[in-house]
């Protein structure tokens, strides 16, 4: 299930801001998403090096303006799927997308996922990415801004650094516009969860 595509060394790579993770165990108890300055403090979302673990980067589409998920509805369904894993019979599917962009099998082993899961940290961009005026945050707000520009300009380099790569695109409506958001509003995935091997 390995990608065939050759991956830099962390030096190599142009990562602006240093990329923070929460520890999948922790990601699986939350019950409110908060921002990642909050996390940070509370101890549970850590700057990450390829000594800790797998890294697993996760996109989704926000489905509110002030936040991601607000209901929360999307992480319920990477926290399911996670709870899930040990009982589960079968290997994941992998859709035509990830074997045309990164070489994979039709399938990613259950067992190799859950072999993975002892040491896996997931990067999500509300939990791992700094925000805008976070109570309790003492960086100046043009601080908190270079910090939010310097990791979002980060994000090719976080993702060269992971081994999962997951979609989260449940059916849900946004918050505000009340528009419904699903795997067509993320290039047409064709499953609630996607995750590539890479």
């Amino acid at each position: 299930m390995r990608s065939h595509v050759s991956r830099r060394s962390s030096l190599e790579r142009d990562t602006r801001y240093p990329i923070h993770a929460i520890k999948l165990s922790d990601l699986v108890a939350l019950e409110e998403l908060k921002p990642m300055q909050t996390m940070k403090r509370a101890g549970v979302v850590k700057q990450w090096d390829e000594s800790m673990g797998r890294l697993c980067f996760t996109s989704h589409q926000w489905v509110g303006g002030a936040h991601p998920d607000p209901r929360p509805a999307q992480i319920k369904v990477l926290q399911q799927f996670f709870t899930e894993l040990p009982t589960r019979t079968t290997d994941i599917s992998v859709t035509w997308e990830g074997i045309v962009f990164s070489g994979e099998n039709a399938t990613l082993s259950k067992d190799k996922l859950l072999e993975d899961t002892e040491n896996m940290w997931v990067w999500y961009d509300y939990l791992c990415v700094p925000q805008i005026g976070v109570e309790g945050d003492l960086s100046s707000r043009e601080e908190q801004i270079a910090n939010l520009q310097a990791a979002v300009q980060s994000i090719p380099s976080y993702i060269e650094s992971s081994s999962y790569f997951f979609v989260l695109c449940p059916t849900t409506r946004h918050l505000d516009s009340k528009t419904l958001i699903d795997y067509r509003e993320l290039i047409c995935f064709q499953h609630r969860v996607l995750f590539l091997h890479v």
